[in-house]
């Protein structure tokens, strides 16, 4: 087992950092940010995230934190645990604690969301009272700000505000979300389901959403989604109006570190 650490911080700052401190294993330049970007994420001011990975003998990574910030990180005692509970490896003589329960796994999909998306499509209405209907189709804008926390790593819970300018609708609702992650844990499928109530009128929705998501660094993310919206309004006993919307939207979340 061999310990490195590795930073953006120039080859002069490492060195004079080490004789400071008296270290004395390897402090690598990461002068363009890939390793950091790879392994652990930048920052909004490009500068490397606090963790720690372990990299197995096969190039696998075998373990993964990200921390807050550098007192987050796991402490010496901890990590010979979490090395001590990996699959055996030739030549690993470090562990001997036994297994600590500690994340696994890349940031964005242990932080709460926070999101807003902007698109549009078409909506489909229907009219009916007074023993007549109409039914009208038109061009629609979509907006939806909204908020999801993660419960599980295929699962999430969370709700929000959306609105639809077919017909004027402004609702609120709760829902819950399945996610498959991709790429390394930076991305993922979503497939998202909420009802919600109207606030500018009487009324009720069903939302469904299937969307991508990205994690540009551990604090933000952009979303692309395709979505369906079956909305009922009541008007009085005798009359009601129908809708059906599908949009596309793309937004941009904050993901924050619970």
């Amino acid at each position: 087992m061999r310990v490195v650490a590795i930073s953006v911080d120039s080859v002069a700052d490492s060195a004079r950092m080490a004789r400071a401190y008296g270290i004395e294993y390897p402090l690598l330049a990461d002068a363009d940010g890939t390793v950091s970007r790879a392994y652990v994420g930048l920052d909004d001011a490009d500068v490397s995230v606090p963790g720690i990975v372990i990299v197995l003998a096969d190039g696998r990574v075998g373990f993964r934190q990200i921390a807050r910030d550098k007192a987050d990180r796991l402490s010496a005692s901890q990590l010979l645990a979490v090395i001590d509970g990996l699959p055996p490896s030739p030549g690993r003589r470090v562990g001997a604690l036994g297994a600590v329960a500690a994340k696994h796994g890349y940031a964005p999909l242990e932080r709460l969301s926070l999101r807003v998306d902007l698109g549009g499509g078409i909506a489909r209405t229907r009219s009916a009272g007074a023993g007549q209907a109409a039914t009208d189709t038109s061009a629609t804008a979509a907006a939806l700000g909204s908020v999801w926390v993660p419960m599980a790593r295929h699962l999430m819970l969370g709700g929000g505000v959306s609105l639809d300018s077919a017909q004027g609708w402004v609702d609120v609702g709760v829902g819950a979300g399945v996610r498959w992650p991709l790429l390394g844990d930076l991305g993922t499928v979503e497939l998202l389901a909420w009802p919600s109530w109207a606030l500018t009128t009487t009324g009720a929705a069903v939302h469904t959403r299937l969307g991508l998501t990205y994690a540009l660094t551990p604090s933000l993310s952009v979303q692309l989604g395709v979505g369906a919206q079956l909305r009922h309004e009541y008007v009085d006993d005798r009359a009601d109006v129908r809708s059906a919307s599908w949009t596309i939207t793309l937004g941009v979340g904050q993901l924050i570190a619970e």
